[in-house]
């Protein structure tokens, strides 16, 4: 018999590739399942993290097929955006770190100049990419695999189709709009074009003014620009002296804060500078005209010139400059004094933050800080009293936290200082979605008083807008570095092209079409609804890299997040079209899409105008409506933020919610070792290294059992060095034991209980992979089983039921192939089954053979056994004989009775059984059982024969034990009991007595 599961991995792999097992056609009458995967992006191999995804695509295609569905499942490989040219550009530039990156995938040295070619890249990468899932034994229809971008017309074709279909339904604009944008290669970056940063995004932010008072300006020495005027000890803490000339001496002076909670404006005491960081001096000239002199960080100065500021920078003055400064503050107008802190960031918001210490820990702890710091105090010429004497001003009252909340959680936090950033992170959290979800303004909110947080944000930002006493400013959610190592930053834009997601009324229907959509885990779906709301209009377009053209715009690109949601039904046709149906791809007009995808237009004209025959045509169109909408399409869950939400979004503009996704499931992010997956923790695998380590079935098994729902999956190596062994002997054992004319003799009572394990494990397994909970699948259809049938040839004192043999190995060997079809292959054919067992049934639990009765024996030995185990460890005996008694008969009987009427007062109960004469000779035994039994309150009364049953067992209980077992009755005259353990006895429970 042949074991080397390497040998016979490549054996199937080619049967498959050989039978076209996988390809799959329309099948009139048979249900159909299209099942789907995100292509992945071909800038390199494919890893671990990807298999994990794709296995559990991949393991529930292959139990739809074995349940009667007619499976499609295609492939493709992402070639658009800017990381595959960046990277062949940093190649051609001999970028250490670039070229260090292919040679550690195992590139040979010499090959390396090729990859200066950015069309080499989507040459070897998708090739290498196929070869590993042809290895990984993927059921995936290739007929109608393809690359993106517009090295493949076809595909070019279909997405310029699918953008004038959003165009004409007027969810494609051009505009004005903040995006995250990359200053090197001058161009918007999509999360596929970040090295680091996906799902951050622009951030709208209320740039707070606190005007300066002039006196106190032209004391620290901040002249007003063109004066001349110098500070006191006669330097300037200016860098250098604008022309004279240059302004008017009485230009208004602004600090600048930005918030994203403007709505706590009220409760501002001071504001925060840092006095090491030199802060900007900065012309600032609006729309109309106006000029101020705004101070506010570097950083700040250039992110807003990205932003449509019109920004003149004149100079700089130091933090420490800044402090003791009194500035208006907007809303409340009361003079606040500028004070010192470390946690200005100079590189997010201005680098100088508004104080509300009510409900912001941070600026709590900072004032706390500097209360107890009399020396700091006046290290800064500031009044230690005056600073002791600011106190919160209560402006939000939540349920959990009442008033002043953030004082309130430091303290019970034990929060020290303002460098304990771990616990004022939290503390920050937990505030916000109390204060701002379920808060309410106080009376020292004014017009705002006693009205809910959430609804007053938007009016107050409005207010201190139209009064001049704010402006806008857009930051990034976190930080984004782009593919080609530049870090992103905000940039408005108005020459480029954006899809709509914002429009309220296409969210409503988005909404309404996930509602009908299945999702794995159901728990995903609150943050899809939240992702529909906060989608904001989305770049999708750009000008280097690779893709297809915009159609009625050709210098711009359609980028790899925009080209990407609709793709599933180029699946459909993709065979056609990849494999020369049809022989030009100039010839796919708008019209050719729209006729096969939306029914539109003449279709004799329009086949003639394609040059295919008018039934070609009609057949793609069939094709087409057979298999759509796909049944589920998986992925990580980072993709939820964006590409799986834009799927949702294009779907319902295109065709409305009758073929929209019928459902997704998402998992979650891939560790080794327990650590997250990365190649600076030296733990990255690439999916060909593992299958070059443990080969294809152990790596699937291993990425099988690695996780399920939103938890993050773990690649166990420890599992896989020992599934090899494992799935070895399990082949050998099934080949062996069949038997292929079995004697069908009568069935024992731990036959019976054998085979009742096994059909309630088919159906537990069969009811997890439904779920798509596929490790608990595996745990029950195989960790468990093998662990039943164990148990089972170890109880037995004669051979294992032949019949009941060869059903266990069908089951086995069913339930595991959809994570091993290899070996699973391998077994059928060995046990001379016809047909290959992709297409196999999938085993279905009979309920009349699933026997509670015998469970529940079962499940009484077991326990019996355990508590003979707890005595021996507890006494330390060496047992030479133990003795099992069952209870009397008279405490069956009220067992039963109690348990069968559900009754459980004991003093009706005792009134009822002492009525008999019977129960009234053993007096106060009956009352103590009673007492327990109404404490205990047991539901459920077992029928089978205890004595009987643990008699029938003597014999594996005392090889179990090394040891002679019997077993009495209670009331067995010539019972041996020594130590009175019979009158312990009750039902289900026996005396134990060991010696």
């Amino acid at each position: 018999m042949n074991t080397d599961l390497r040998a016979i991995e490549r054996k199937w792999q080619e049967r498959w590739e050989g039978s076209g097992t996988y390809n799959a056609e329309p099948i009139p009458g048979m249900k159909k399942y299209f099942v789907n995967f995100p292509y992945p992006y071909m800038n390199g191999f494919l890893h671990i993290g990807h298999a994990f995804s794709l296995m559990r695509i991949e393991i529930l295609s292959r139990f739809k097929r074995m349940t009667g569905h007619n499976v499609l499942f295609p492939f493709a490989f992402h070639c658009t955006g800017t990381p595959i040219v960046a990277a062949a550009d940093r190649i051609r530039r001999g970028e250490a770190s670039q070229i260090a990156i292919l040679r550690d995938m195992g590139i040979p040295a010499g090959d390396i100049p090729r990859f200066e070619d950015a069309l080499y890249w989507t040459e070897f990468f998708p090739r290498e990419a196929r070869a590993d899932l042809h290895r990984l034994g993927i059921g995936v229809d290739w007929r109608r695999a393809f690359i993106t971008t517009s090295l493949n017309p076809f595909y070019s074709k279909f997405i310029e189709w699918q953008f004038r279909c959003l165009r004409e339904k007027g969810y494609v604009k051009k505009g004005e709009y903040p995006v995250v944008w990359c200053p090197a290669e001058n161009a918007p970056t999509g999360d596929h074009a970040r090295l680091r940063g996906e799902g951050e995004r622009p951030q709208e932010f209320t740039l707070l003014k606190f005007g300066v008072d002039p006196d106190g300006w032209r004391e620290r020495g901040g002249a007003s620009i063109g004066d001349g005027v110098s500070p006191r000890d006669g330097s300037s803490p200016m860098s250098r002296s604008p022309p004279e000339d240059s302004t008017p001496p009485d230009l208004p002076v602004f600090l600048l804060a930005a918030t994203l909670r403007p709505e706590t404006v009220f409760g501002q005491t001071n504001l925060w500078v840092d006095p090491g960081v030199e802060y900007a001096l900065a012309l600032h000239t609006d729309p109309r005209g106006t000029r101020e002199l705004w101070v506010l960080s570097e950083q700040a100065v250039a992110k807003l010139l990205e932003q449509k500021k019109t920004l003149e920078r004149i100079g700089t003055m130091k933090g420490r400059d800044l402090i003791g400064l009194r500035v208006l503050a907007p809303a409340i107008h009361r003079m606040i004094p500028v004070l010192p802190s470390h946690f200005c960031d100079p590189a997010r918001g201005t680098g100088i933050v508004t104080s509300v210490p009510s409900d912001a820990p941070d600026d709590w702890m900072g004032l706390f800080d500097l209360q107890n710091d009399p020396a700091g105090c006046a290290r800064y010429g500031l009044d230690p009293a005056e600073v002791k004497a600011i106190r919160p001003i209560p402006i939000i009252e939540s349920a959990d936290l009442g008033t002043n909340s953030a004082v309130k959680l430091c303290e019970a936090m034990g929060i020290e200082n303002q460098f304990d950033r771990e616990k004022l992170e939290k503390a920050k959290h937990e505030i916000y979605k109390q204060g701002f979800y379920s808060g309410t303004m106080t009376d020292h909110c004014g017009a705002y008083a006693g009205r809910p947080v959430e609804q007053v944000k938007d009016e107050v930002k409005a207010m201190l807008l139209g009064n001049g006493e704010a402006d806008l400013m857009y930051e990034l959610t976190g930080e984004v570095i782009c593919r080609c190592l530049t870090p992103c930053l905000v940039k408005i834009v108005d020459d480029q092209w954006f899809i709509t997601y914002s429009n309220p009324g296409w969210k409503r229907e988005v909404h309404q079409t996930l509602d009908r959509m299945e999702l794995f885990p159901e728990n995903v779906r609150k943050q899809f609804h939240h992702v529909i709301d906060w989608l904001n209009d989305w770049a999708c377009t750009r000008e280097l890299g690779l893709g297809t053209p915009l159609p009625w715009e050709t210098k711009w690109l359609i980028e790899s997040l925009s080209d990407s949601t609709i793709y599933m039904a180029y699946y459909t046709i993709s065979g056609y079209l990849e494999n020369g149906v049809v022989p030009d791809p100039a010839a796919l007009d708008h019209e050719f899409f729209d006729h096969i995808f939306r029914g539109n237009g003449d279709g004799e004209v329009i086949a003639r105008r394609a040059g295919i025959t008018p039934e070609t045509l009609e057949r793609m169109r069939r094709e087409f409506l057979y298999w759509y909408p796909y049944e589920i399409r998986g992925s990580g869950k980072d993709l939820i933020q964006n590409h799986l939400t834009f799927c949702i979004f294009t779907h319902t503009a295109v065709w409305g919610p009758d073929l929209a996704p019928k459902g997704f499931t998402v998992n979650g992010w891939m560790k080794v070792g327990g650590e997250k997956m990365s190649k600076s923790a030296g733990n990255f695998h690439t999916l060909r290294e593992v299958m070059d380590i443990h080969g294809t079935d152990v790596v699937r098994l291993t990425l099988g059992q690695a996780g399920e729902g939103l938890e993050d999956p773990n690649w166990e190596e420890e599992f896989a060095a020992g599934a090899g062994k494992r799935l070895a002997q399990w082949l050998e054992f099934a080949t062996d034991n069949y038997t292929a004319s079995p004697d069908h003799r009568p069935f024992t009572d731990l036959d019976v209980w054998f085979r009742s394990r096994l059909h309630g494990q088919i159906g537990e397994t069969r009811e997890q992979m439904e779920l798509m909970n596929f490790r608990s699948a595996l745990k029950t259809g195989y960790f468990d089983l093998q662990n039943a049938f164990k148990r089972y040839l170890n109880r037995s004192t004669a051979p294992p039921h032949p019949v009941l043999v060869n059903e266990f190995i069908e089951v086995q060997t069913l339930l595991l192939a959809p994570y091993v079809p290899h070996i699973a292959e391998e077994i059928w054919e060995n046990i001379g089954k016809d047909g290959s067992v992709v297409f196999a049934p999938y085993p279905e639990s009979d309920p009349h053979l699933v026997s509670e009765e015998a469970e529940r024996r079962e499940e009484h030995l077991i326990r019996t056994v355990e508590d003979i185990r707890k005595i021996i460890r507890v006494t330390r005996i060496e047992p030479a004989r133990i003795v099992l008694y069952t209870s009397p008969d008279w405490k069956y009987l009220i067992f039963r009775s109690v348990v069968g009427s559900g009754t459980y007062d004991s003093g009706s109960l005792m009134k009822t059984f002492m009525q008999d004469p019977e129960f009234r000779k053993h007096g106060k035994e009956v009352n103590a059982y009673i007492v327990r039994l109404v404490k205990d309150r047991p539901t459920y009364a077992p029928s089978f024969d205890e004595y009987g049953m643990l008699r029938e067992n003597a014999e594996y209980l005392s090889r179990e034990f090394h040891c002679r077992v019997e077993v009495f009755r209670a009331g067995d005259p010539e019972r041996y009991d020594p130590s009175g353990k019979a009158h312990v006895a009750l039902p289900y429970k026996p005396g134990i007595f060991i010696e």
